[in-house]
């Protein structure tokens, strides 16, 4: 389905190995996060993924006319990662990220920029502070927070301006995990 700037989104069932070098593990099934975690549930679901990964990302899809240092940040996204700045591990340019591809406006193909941080305890007190709900991670903040295992997969995969999260979990994670944080889980079927 075309969304914002002619993104498509994709869910678990159709992720398989990308350009990016990102590598679905088998033994780990995507489960969609069926209510918004908000409050203490988000800080719970963010301090749980930072038991199990080192990084995250979000982005930013300018314009697809954008020139060089154009964004499609409005002021608190720009102070977020003014903030960040010491955690970044990369800055890249490309036309997918966890859960959405980018297709083409008008023949022109878009790209977005993609933000790579090193998640560790004074970050992750930033994205608590940032917001205090997982579907707020659309303009006027940075789109669509990803945390990633140091596998490089991702564990928590949002597409915020579909109200959509998942997590991709190895079955010995999802009790513990729905335990800790409250939160309702539903295992994506396969087709």
């Amino acid at each position: 389905m075309p969304g914002l700037l002619g993104c498509s989104c994709f869910y678990p069932q159709d992720l398989r190995p990308c350009d990016t070098g990102i590598v679905i593990r088998p033994s780990r099934e995507p489960y969609r996060i069926v209510n918004e975690p908000r409050g203490p549930r988000y800080r719970d679901l963010l301090r749980e993924g930072a038991r199990l990964c080192d990084r995250f990302l979000f982005v930013d899809v300018p314009e697809p006319f954008y020139r060089e240092h154009d964004t499609s940040f409005g002021p608190a996204a720009k102070r977020l990662v003014e903030e960040l700045a010491p955690h970044l591990i990369s800055l890249t340019s490309d036309r997918s990220w966890p859960g959405t591809r980018l297709g083409e406006v008008h023949g022109v193909k878009s790209y977005a920029r993609i933000y790579r941080y090193r998640l560790d305890a004074e970050s992750l007190e930033m994205l608590e502070r940032a917001t205090d709900h997982l579907f707020s991670w659309q303009p006027p903040l940075p789109l669509d927070l990803c945390l990633l295992r140091p596998d490089g997969e991702a564990w928590l995969t949002t597409i915020a301006s579909e109200d959509t999260a998942y997590l991709r979990l190895a079955p010995e994670e999802v009790a513990p995990l729905m335990d800790r944080t409250g939160m309702d889980l539903q295992r994506y079927l396969r087709h």
